[in-house]
């Protein structure tokens, strides 16, 4: 099976290379070719600068008897070996079975065999992700049999088949999103830890999605050529906002074990948009107005609960103001019902629905707010009232806090409470940087969180190319992120809570992060036995300059029953060769050729408290 490769390095191999040999095939009877072989040619057809694809159609259209030029490396240095070695490539005679034979291994084998990172165009002119269903590769016989026209993403129902027909039922739709990005829809990730889903977890009612074929369960495999399966449902959430243009195509999965799967229960609250209902809602509640303010850092300086008063019932009502801040400003009390935020309403919303459309709420907010405990006012704008400490709270025994505020409780000014940024890390102390994100995804992959294996704040394990953190340039992989714009990462909380604050979309953000020197870091080795044909069972994400990220432990493979490696862990070596600073194509090939006992070191983030 040839594999496309690019060796980068101060001597640059680029080639062909067998990254598997199928039992019982005319290779392995040959018993001549190893995996990790650089095919130089077939049939004294040149293939050094030959591009997948290419070699394939050579091998495919060549007799029953083929000559293969092959060149062989003892083994991988740091520093690949230069393109024309020393020593004679040897030749290689294969006999195939039959044209039939060869038409077969052409198609899925050939498909696993590519390269599937990065993006490709497609005949529309979109970027999609190499691996998506859009980039599925057809042999003859397929072509011949499909008849579909490729959509701009390159779907077709063929394809969308073979590439995810084994999983069940697969179901495009095609949708438009709002001005505002939203669809009416809420994700949530797979109820097993060790699992990486997005599902739908909701469907608003007064939504788009709720007159669309979505439903509750469906696993989102893909949207407009961007694979998600096997992915976070909060780094979902991010790709689907910032699609561009309004149509968004999904690529669904359905299956009745699908709900027994979600983390969560199938959620039923969501925000009423008041864009024609404001007027109706807010002449039900009594000395109702609407306060509108300037929102200029990153908070607007209130605490708030879930409460509920015997006037009014439930709400979210203001618990607490700092002090000089834009609310107390804006005119926003204590005891407070904070009835609409913009054109939300928290009329039935919990604390976390409040919280999170205050959190992103920027620029003019504006609040409809009531105050149950508030006199009628005069015509002036007065308060009948004796003091405005009556007028503090719900009533003690009617209010309930149900979790953390909004922005940390103080009576300091503004001014005496804005952090100390610094313009760059200082390594062995705690460092608060500000980042313009401008409303980008950040490009992190993060462990932490009661429920994983670190406890202490958020360390970054992975930083994506083309995030906002990458184009920032000052935050490192092994940092660990103690707080995010006022927002804690305490020890209580899980894993989800902090991706749910990593995976905003912030216009500025303030961190504060500790960067341990030397690297706060376990480094320890695990011994795998690997068979001839078999995978060590494990997903790697993009190298992060220490070695390969472990994304994902597959169910049933070798990684899984040994139960020593956890998501999150870095790959830096195999079987003695380092992995670091090494690209990621060898790295790859490293862990593919490998057979027998296989020595991985690994190392785990391992932070102090702090």
């Amino acid at each position: 099976m040839p594999h496309k490769v690019n060796l980068s390095g101060n001597n640059k191999i680029v080639g062909v290379f067998i990254k598997n040999i199928i039992p019982d095939s005319p290779a392995d009877r040959c018993s001549l070719l190893k995996i990790g072989d650089r095919i130089l040619a077939v049939d004294e057809v040149n293939l050094r600068d030959a591009s997948h694809q290419f070699a394939v159609s050579v091998i495919k259209n060549a007799g029953l008897s083929i000559n293969l030029l092959i060149e062989r490396f003892n083994k991988w240095k740091r520093q690949p070996p230069p393109v024309t070695p020393s020593r004679t490539p040897d030749l290689v005679v294969v006999q195939k079975k039959d044209a039939k034979n060869d038409d077969e291994s052409s198609g899925s084998s050939d498909e696993d065999s590519r390269d599937m990172s990065g993006r490709v165009l497609t005949k529309a002119g979109m970027e999609i992700d190499r691996a998506s269903a859009g980039n599925v590769k057809l042999n003859k016989n397929e072509m011949a049999k499909g008849d579909e026209v490729e959509d701009e993403f390159g779907y077709t129902s063929f394809k969308l088949k073979k590439r995810y027909g084994a999983l069940g039922t697969v179901i495009q739709h095609e949708m438009k999103k709002t001005e505002k990005g939203s669809m009416g829809i809420s994700l949530a990730g797979h109820r097993d830890r060790n699992k990486m889903a997005c599902f739908i977890a909701g469907i608003n009612p007064k939504g788009l999605a709720a007159q669309s074929d979505l439903k509750v369960g469906d696993e989102i495999l893909e949207v407009n050529g961007i694979v998600l399966h096997g992915r976070s449902h909060l780094n979902a959430s991010a790709i689907i906002k910032s699609l561009p243009g309004p149509i968004v195509k999904f690529i669904l999965l359905r299956k009745e074990k699908n709900l027994e799967d979600l983390a969560v229960r199938p959620v039923t609250q969501f925000p009423i948009n008041l864009d024609t209902e404001a007027e109706s809602i807010v002449a039900n509640f009594k000395n109702a107005k609407t306060i509108t303010m300037q929102k200029t850092g990153h908070s607007l300086g209130i605490m708030i609960i879930e409460g509920k008063h015997s006037d009014v019932g439930q709400g979210i009502f203001v618990s607490d103001i700092q002090e000089g801040s834009t609310a107390e400003r804006a005119g926003l009390c204590i005891g407070d019902m904070i009835l609409s935020v913009n054109s939300d309403s928290l009329l039935g919303c919990n604390y976390e629905t409040a919280a999170g459309l205050l959190k992103k709420t920027e620029g003019l907010v504006t609040l409809k707010i009531c105050n149950p405990n508030r006199k009628e006012e005069r015509r002036d704008g007065s308060i009948a009232s004796e003091s405005r400490k009556s007028l503090d709270r719900p009533r003690e025994d009617d209010a309930k806090l149900i979790s953390q505020p909004v922005t940390p409780k103080s009576h300091k000014s503004a001014k005496d409470m804005a952090p100390e940024i610094a313009k760059e890390i200082t390594a062995n102390r705690e460092s608060i940087i500000e980042i313009d994100a401008e409303k980008k995804p950040l490009g992190l992959h993060v462990v932490g969180g009661c429920d994983t294996i670190v406890k202490n704040g958020a360390v970054i394990v992975q930083i994506y190319p083309g995030g906002a953190i990458a184009k920032d340039g000052r935050l490192k992989v092994f940092d660990q992120i103690l707080e995010v714009n006022g927002i804690k990462l305490t020890p209580e909380k899980n894993a989800e809570a902090f991706k749910k604050v990593l995976v905003q979309s912030y216009d500025k953000m303030t961190v504060s992060v500790w960067r341990a020197d030397p690297i706060d870091v376990q480094t320890f080795e695990v011994d795998l036995i690997k068979k001839s044909g078999k995978d060590l069972g494990i997903q790697f994400a993009e190298h992060n300059g220490h070695g390969l990220v472990i994304s994902l432990i597959l169910p049933g493979g070798l990684a899984e029953a040994d139960g020593r490696l956890l998501k999150g862990d870095t790959v830096c070596g195999v079987n003695g060769e380092s992995l670091a600073n090494q690209p990621y194509d060898v790295c790859v090939i490293l862990l593919k050729v490998c057979q027998g006992k296989t020595n991985l070191k690994i190392l785990r983030p391992a932070p102090k408290k702090r």
